[in-house]
């Protein structure tokens, strides 16, 4: 667990998406999943608490040495300097496919678009603050390759304003929508 950063009541830690989101994934997150991430944090280590195994890109290396003190041995942490449609948005192109891949990360639009090259035939791509003008690049690319959509909107344990994750998946997925 991280000092000084928002836990549950129980001392679990809480990712910094909206609380109606978490609830709705503490429901459908499956033991048997495997969970890409781009942008690490209290959101690894509640994924990794959920999940059989978390792979996380991060491109802060004094972030990416305070969270390696704190991650349990299901979580593969990989650094990769921050770039626009680079290597950070393919950093996990050899790490195999995935259930969910969570973009929280820098270069959003770009990490969503290389998502779809991560997903099992299930799989879900799950886009944090998705309520910024910014990432609607990717709401277009994804519908245009038939993912449909689920917005949930709420607060954050960090902010005071109503914000929003978007969840892309098609007819047969993993969470069950």
């Amino acid at each position: 667990m991280l000092t000084g950063i928002p836990n549950s009541i129980n001392a679990g830690p809480v990712p910094w998406m909206n609380y109606s989101f978490m609830s709705f994934l503490d429901e459908r997150l499956n033991p048997n999943f495997r969970l890409l991430e781009f942008g690490s944090g209290q959101s690894t280590l509640y994924f990794a608490s959920r999940v059989s195994e978390v792979v996380s890109i991060e491109y802060d290396a004094s972030w990416l040495q305070y969270i390696q003190q704190s991650i349990p041995s299901n979580v593969v942490l990989i650094g990769q300097d921050q770039d626009n449609d680079g290597l950070y948005c393919r950093a996990a192109n050899d790490q195999g496919l995935f259930e969910v891949v969570v973009v929280d990360g820098r270069d959003r639009v770009n990490c969503c678009m290389q998502a779809v090259n991560n997903l099992n035939d299930n799989g879900v791509i799950i886009l944090d603050d998705s309520q910024r003008p910014k990432y609607q690049n990717a709401f277009r690319y994804l519908e245009a390759l038939n993912f449909k959509r689920l917005t949930i909107q709420g607060l954050k344990p960090t902010g005071t304003s109503v914000d929003q994750t978007t969840v892309f998946y098609r007819s047969n997925n993993c969470l069950g929508i």
